[in-house]
């Protein structure tokens, strides 16, 4: 077992990959967290007067008493939200008012942004706010005076609203563990970059000529780097876990579970990048044009969901979807015997990867 020992005192020696094995993550998870659980307080709300009548100006002006509002184009919205500009938008469409006082017509539009939960104290205000008009309006039966003078009313006598940080919740947990899974591929691609290192001290070489089969060398090289990730998980969980007190859902084992699956399948994806690389410069570019492409639509960045169907299909053919999707059921109640698709998929990335990426006798002599 020399190639997996010397791997393992090779990578913990090296302060660069122990930056990416552990400060890496967790100062995006510190951040994330920092940004997402601070309560209601200064909530932003993005507001589209499309309908312009008494109605929607008073429904404005009583938000803002409690909230900050802007004036959003709604052809802006969605790239506010995606942006963190915003924390939610409301649309009145044109026609609101006329259908509201006659109890018919459209609705309010709401967008929520999918990257956190702060929003929830407005949305909850709103929409118990937006019940008593309506109530209003079906008591006043198509009477627009009288609908107008009930609101009045209604404003006078509104409830105040009291909001405070209630604390992280599976939500919050399941945007941390995106920048854990960022973490532990961008790790498992810098690991691999070793056999790099080897081929140009022409440890290759010397492997043809010697008892080590170049099958075991590979082996006692995905060996060591699946028991860095394997350290990888349990130190950011136990940090995510132990210092924000973080929800780890219902088994805290199915969460490991899935993220080492997914570990493997980046250990394979690096070395099939190894494979194509051959040098250093060239698994540079590679991981530039493939990882960070990766994150973004498998979901570590940005909910799946916000992103045109296109590139949402896409996206089911990367690891890091599956590994989302399986991390987001985990915590949110799912077993394992639930989650059989993502994990057979991981897996199948792992086998597919590795496949790719095979070194053959000829090409190590290269």
């Amino acid at each position: 077992m020399k190639i997996f020992n010397s791997n393992i005192k090779r990578i913990l020696r090296d302060k660069a990959s122990l930056i990416t094995m552990i400060l890496v993550p967790v100062v995006f998870i510190s951040l994330y967290f920092v940004a997402n659980t601070s309560g209601g307080v200064g909530i932003r709300v993005g507001i589209h007067d499309g309908d312009g009548t008494a109605l929607t100006e008073r429904i404005y002006e009583n938000l803002e008493t409690h909230f900050t509002l802007r004036d959003v184009p709604v052809e802006e919205m969605q790239g506010m939200l995606l942006a963190g500009d915003l924390d939610y938008a409301v649309h009145f469409p044109s026609g609101y008012t006329e259908g509201t006082i006659l109890g018919e017509g459209p609705g309010v539009e709401g967008y929520e942004s999918m990257d956190n939960q702060r929003y929830q104290p407005f949305v909850l205000y709103f929409e118990n706010y937006l019940s008593g008009i309506h109530s209003l309006a079906r008591e006043a039966r198509g009477e627009e005076d009288l609908f107008y003078r009930g609101v009045e009313r209604y404003d006078q006598g509104n409830f105040e609203i009291n909001y405070e940080t209630t604390g992280v919740t599976a939500t919050h947990t399941a945007g941390a563990m995106g920048f854990l899974v960022m973490g532990i591929l961008f790790f498992s691609i810098r690991s691999t970059t070793l056999i790099l290192k080897d081929r140009k001290t022409k440890i290759f070489q010397r492997i043809l000529t010697s008892p080590l089969s170049v099958k075991q060398y590979m082996f006692e090289n995905i060996l060591s780097f699946a028991l860095l990730i394997l350290i990888q998980i349990v130190l950011i969980l136990a940090i995510v876990a132990g210092v924000f007190r973080v929800p780890m859902g219902p088994s805290l084992i199915n969460l490991f579970v899935i993220l080492f699956l997914f570990g493997l399948s980046s250990i394979s994806l690096g070395i099939s990048m190894v494979s194509l690389g051959k040098d250093q410069h060239k698994m540079t570019t590679l991981t530039t044009l493939m990882v960070t492409p990766m994150l973004m639509l498998g979901g570590v960045f940005w909910p799946i969901e916000i992103m045109p169907e296109t590139l949402q299909n896409i996206g089911m053919f990367i690891p890091v979807t599956w590994a989302m999707k399986a991390i987001d059921g985990v915590l949110f109640g799912s077993g394992l015997g639930d989650l059989w698709l993502e994990m057979l998929i991981l897996a199948g990335f792992s086998v597919l990867f590795f496949l790719l990426g095979s070194w053959k006798r000829e090409d190590v002599a290269q």
